[in-house]
């Protein structure tokens, strides 16, 4: 299955040639549409008087490529808010346009203007309209840059190279959902190539609303339940094979105990030291050890605020801890002020984080003697001057 969407961005030379290197562009085709006489030639449309504009029909494969990430693509690639201009081309020849031919179509593409108009404080002036006319151009303009790699292009190489590297962007909302023994909540998918994995509920943000709203509407769809949204507690970004997704993370409370599966075959409530008992979805993997990194951390300072409250006075010197991407820790050196040796103050700091560590599941790296002798059971110790 094959399906065409025909865009107008300037010079037709440079517009061609950057969706070309898009992945799921199939073919290219320039000419000109939507213009009021029959068949034009390349000189009567640069004469203005025709009222066709140069446009580039691309051909895709909608498996491969979205619509939606063409139009997005597109706005890259032109200055929307410039009227029968791009770059130092002048006329309404080189007017921007959308112009389609399959109605289901339009929504679509209102969707990606309305996104594109909030990042401006301008009117857009991208015409969005039926195709009415297409002529091919003659095959000399078909794939110029191609057979003149140094000719004249309004766009610069750069985004050239960018659209040969573009994946689709989704960008979405989750809601890590805490209970008051501060489990989180996790849904297994029930559908679709990722089946049977886990992830954060939520999904796509849709056009006027805020990341907030989304959030809410998208939990009332999949668990019908409502959600007290907090803070955001992480933005990731992860490039899945066929497309790249921003997922913004909130920290988030069920307004009430119940929930219904709309959507997911299954959920459970995974304590700390569970996190890692189930096969999340590559992002929300790597949200789950920045979750646990930043724990720890958090752990480790209130560690050492308990290792310091004698006489009210901060007691360490010098205390090291390593947290690597599988989770593991490595404590790497631990130490006091001289004339607090004999305190048991670096003993205590590491007791905390001992306990931290086995609390969440993490596996304890003993690189300091102190941790060593605890972890065989062997409670002597003695500090040691660093």
């Amino acid at each position: 299955m094959e399906k065409s969407i025909y865009l107008a961005g300037g010079c037709f030379w440079g517009t061609e040639h950057f969706f070309k290197q898009i992945a799921g562009v199939l073919s290219t085709e320039v000419g000109f549409a939507n213009g009021h006489t029959d068949a034009p030639t390349y000189e009567q449309v640069y004469t203005d008087t025709t009222g066709y504009a140069e446009t580039v029909r691309v051909v895709y494969d909608p498996s491969q490529v979205t619509l939606e990430f063409l139009l997005q693509m597109f706005f890259v690639a032109i200055d929307p808010t410039s009227l029968n201009k791009q770059g130092h081309d002048e006329g309404t020849r080189y007017r921007t346009g959308i112009y389609y031919t399959d109605a289901d179509d339009r929504p679509v593409i209102d969707k990606v203007f309305a996104e594109e108009q909030s990042r401006y404080g301008e009117p857009l002036v991208v015409e969005r309209e039926p195709l009415m006319a297409f002529y091919p151009a003659d095959e000399y303009h078909q794939d110029y840059l191609e057979k003149h790699p140094d000719g004249y292009c309004h766009l610069p190489q750069a985004l050239f190279a960018f659209a040969r590297q573009a994946r689709k962007r989704i960008e979405v909302v989750a809601a890590v959902i805490f209970d008051a023994d501060d489990r989180i909540f996790a849904t297994q998918r029930g559908y679709g190539e990722w089946k049977d994995w886990w992830e954060f509920p939520g999904g796509k943000i849709e056009a006027g609303e805020s990341r907030e709203e989304a959030l809410r509407r998208e939990i009332q769809e999949e668990l019908d339940a409502e959600i007290e949204v907090g803070e955001l507690m992480k933005t990731i970004d992860y490039d899945y094979p066929n497309f790249h997704l921003t997922m913004h993370c909130y920290k988030c409370r069920l307004s009430v105990t119940g929930y219904r599966l709309r959507e997911h075959e299954a959920a459970r409530w995974l304590a700390p030291n569970e996190l890692n008992s189930v096969k999340w979805l590559p992002a929300d993997e790597d949200f789950i050890k920045e979750l646990n990194a930043n724990t720890i951390r958090i752990v480790f300072e209130e560690a050492e605020q308990q290792s310091a409250a004698y006489d009210g006075e901060k007691m360490i010197g010098e205390c090291q801890y390593i947290v690597d991407k599988i989770g593991k820790w490595g404590i790497m050196h631990t130490g006091v002020r001289p004339e607090y040796n004999g305190r048991g103050i670096a003993k205590r700091l590491v007791e905390c984080i001992i306990a931290a560590a086995r609390e969440r599941g993490a596996k304890i790296i003993p690189v300091c003697s102190y941790a060593q002798r605890m972890m065989s059971g062997k409670d002597e110790y003695k500090d040691v001057l660093i």
